[in-house]
């Protein structure tokens, strides 16, 4: 694979960093919540069923990345 030029304005990398930032608060903070503290029923169903699947059956940040640029 070669190497590629990718242009990312200043302004969305900062917004990203904010939102990691968000997020990294809630997690550390124990509040994982649509505003009320709690996660919604179907968010409760998937996390369970993810939790429940073996490392084997991830995908790999670099597979993510190669079907993202394959598209």
């Amino acid at each position: 694979m070669g190497s590629e030029i990718i242009t990312v304005d200043r302004d969305d990398i900062k917004k990203l960093m904010q939102d990691v930032a968000l997020i990294k608060d809630i997690l550390l903070s124990g509040k994982i919540s649509d505003d009320e503290g709690e996660l919604s029923d179907w968010a409760v169903k998937e996390l369970r069923e993810a939790r429940k699947r073996p490392d084997s059956k991830m995908l790999s940040a670099e597979e993510v990345k190669q079907m993202i640029l394959a598209k």
